[in-house]
């Protein structure tokens, strides 16, 4: 499927449009199933402390190696807040990817469907004028027909 909605993918069989619906919610059950798993790390450079973050837990694991408390504890605080950060943007970038390949073959642009809101109406607008004109007529024809086996 492109990434450029077209208002004549509308009008597609619904067998077609199921099929399609089906594999777009597998796509994103799995898709959320990955980002609950997705894990971002990050480590000190001496490799003294570690952490491991999720978005599902934030904070998963914190390693911290005997030497590194040392360190002042201001420092030592700065550093573990650091990592948190970094363990976080690690995630987050992650998941950006996870995104990114699960709507590789295109998602609608939702400023392409926008543009295209005005025409979409206007097609709707003369749909739904057809169709009541099409039920007049049908229900001209039904009392037509009531009339005829009356007489």
């Amino acid at each position: 499927m492109s990434g450029h909605f077209e208002l004549a993918d509308l009008f597609q069989d619904p067998e077609q449009i199921m099929r399609a619906q089906r594999e777009r919610m597998a796509r994103a059950e799995e898709l959320q199933r990955r980002v609950r798993e997705a894990v971002g790390s990050a480590s000190s450079d001496d490799d003294r402390i570690a952490v491991s973050y999720s978005e599902a837990n934030g904070v998963q694991g914190l390693s911290i190696d005997p030497r590194a408390m040392r360190m002042g504890s201001q420092d030592l605080a700065e550093e573990i807040t650091r990592l948190v950060n970094q363990a976080r943007d690690d995630v987050q970038r992650q998941i950006s990817g996870l995104v990114d390949e699960a709507f590789a073959d295109g998602a609608p642009d939702p400023r392409e469907i926008a543009e295209q809101l005005p025409a979409f109406e206007q097609t709707m607008d003369e749909i739904l004028r057809d169709t009541e004109h099409m039920g007049q007529e049908i229900t001209d024809i039904m009392e037509r027909m009531r009339r005829m086996t009356e007489s």
